[in-house]
């Protein structure tokens, strides 16, 4: 497919699903949640947040790059609040400041198709602007907590995600040490002890970081893959960002976005 293509059907499909999650959300609210989270129509909570996060990028797509009449702009928008709302309701952090800079992103990287973007940029400046200049510091401040997982979002309740993913990175770095030249192979997150099974998942194994990973599953030759991939398609997203191809650079922004995701998840 070209990239034009892959998008606007990948935007049909993410876009389609967020609003059958709402509607479930509505008829079923008892079957939309997995403890305070939301999954919607998905059986695990990454799955929801992954089709939320791509629906809202599909939107950008259409709301920055298409020349649209006003009710399909109306209804753009109006998806994009409902998807981005379902995204709230997952409580994941790194999603939301991933669909938040992505927004900002496509305000710098594509040129306004209609006057409602035009007006869009030159109120998000001045608004930018204003906020910074009398609510800066304070705005830092909560920032900062949410990063750091000290408030909470939507139903996830508050934690320190800085200190949950240095105990996790320290715990399996001693794993890591057992066996540092061949790794410990890709089931051994799903051991329970006396065979691995797909099904018997273990978090606590988990290291939660793609180069820690990479090191307990396939020792140092695997982390030195995973870092000259890891280097590879960062260099290749700068590359596309300024892309003469629209399609090409909203990809590029949303890897942009995804990059410090796939490291730390």
């Amino acid at each position: 497919l070209n990239p034009e293509k892959f998008i606007r059907i990948i935007k049909s499909i993410t876009v389609l699903l967020c609003w059958i999650s709402l509607i479930l959300l509505v008829l079923s609210p008892s079957s939309s949640f997995k403890g305070t989270r939301f999954i919607g129509v998905f059986k695990h909570i990454p799955h929801m947040v992954s089709c939320a996060t791509i629906a809202c990028f599909g939107i950008y797509y259409s709301i920055f790059t298409q020349k649209l009449s006003r009710l399909r702009l109306g209804l753009n928008y109006l998806s994009l609040v409902v998807c981005f709302g379902v995204l709230v309701l997952t409580g994941t952090r790194s999603a939301l400041a991933a669909v938040l800079l992505g927004f900002v992103l496509c305000l710098f990287f594509f040129p306004a198709s209609s006057w409602l973007n035009r007006f869009i940029k030159a109120t998000m400046a001045m608004t930018t602007l204003l906020v910074v200049l009398f609510f800066g510091h304070g705005i830092a401040d909560y920032l900062v907590e949410v990063v750091r997982g000290e408030q909470a979002i939507a139903n996830r309740a508050a934690q320190d995600g800085f200190k949950s993913r240095l105990e996790e990175i320290k715990r399996e770095y001693k794993m890591f040490e057992k066996n540092e030249w061949l790794g410990q192979g890709l089931l051994m997150k799903f051991s329970n002890g006396q065979e691995s099974e797909i099904s018997g998942y273990d978090a606590n194994k988990d290291p939660h970081n793609i180069f820690v990973s990479a090191g307990v599953i396939g020792g140092w030759g695997f982390i030195f893959i995973s870092f000259l991939a890891y280097f590879s398609l960062s260099l290749a997203t700068l590359k596309t960002l300024f892309s003469k191809n629209l399609a090409l650079r909203l990809l590029a922004i949303y890897m942009l976005t995804s990059l410090p995701i796939l490291l730390i998840y």
